[in-house]
């Protein structure tokens, strides 16, 4: 996408209506522009952003004290696809990544349970008796491979250990686990 704008306009020189063509011209690139990311002029409320687009990965000079922060998209050495972005928030102290959080859930650990009490990037919840066992399939593309960290936590005190699959992470309680609920995060760099 790309916009033209006259940068020599109105020239000292010109009368106004020689350069009327390129200054309306620049009147609606910079609209365009704005309509990019923003609710436009005559939006309500206009300014706004309806989102951030940015053009590439990048990696800023760290700001220095008092300067402002910055957020951008980018690579790290240690992540898994190096293809896909990650989104990182950067202060004259540290480097905070944005983006790692790649899934999420909580759900009560009853025999038959099929739904979750709270999720995102969760495609499907199936839970069974023998052994107490809960499948959880993650919405596809939300990690790459199994090289994900999970992050589970149940109320009670009872034990849930969990193994990793493509897509799937299954946990396994003890046989005090039923109605425990289990809650837990998917990371992945």
């Amino acid at each position: 996408m790309s916009f033209t704008y006259n940068d020599n306009v109105p020239a000292t020189n010109n009368n106004p209506s020689f350069d009327q063509p390129k200054m309306l011209e620049n009147t609606i690139s910079i609209e365009q522009i704005w309509e990019v990311d923003h609710l436009t002029f005559s939006s309500n409320p206009a300014g706004t952003h309806k989102q951030l687009t940015f053009h590439q990965f990048a990696s800023p000079a760290v700001p220095g004290a008092g300067q402002p922060s910055v957020v951008y998209p980018g690579t790290s050495a240690n992540q898994v696809d190096m293809a896909h972005a990650q989104l990182y928030f950067q202060h004259e102290l540290a480097t905070f990544l944005l983006s790692a959080i790649r899934a999420f859930g909580s759900f009560s650990f009853t025999d038959g349970a099929t739904t979750f009490v709270n999720s995102y990037n969760c495609a499907s919840l199936t839970v069974t008796t023998s052994p107490r066992l809960a499948t959880v399939t993650l919405n596809t593309n939300c990690t790459s491979g199994t090289s994900f960290v999970v992050v589970p936590f149940i109320n009670g005190g009872d034990t849930l250990t969990y193994t990793i699959a493509a897509n799937t992470v299954q946990f396994t309680t003890g046989t005090g686990g039923v109605n425990k609920v289990v809650s837990f995060i998917v990371l992945q760099v």
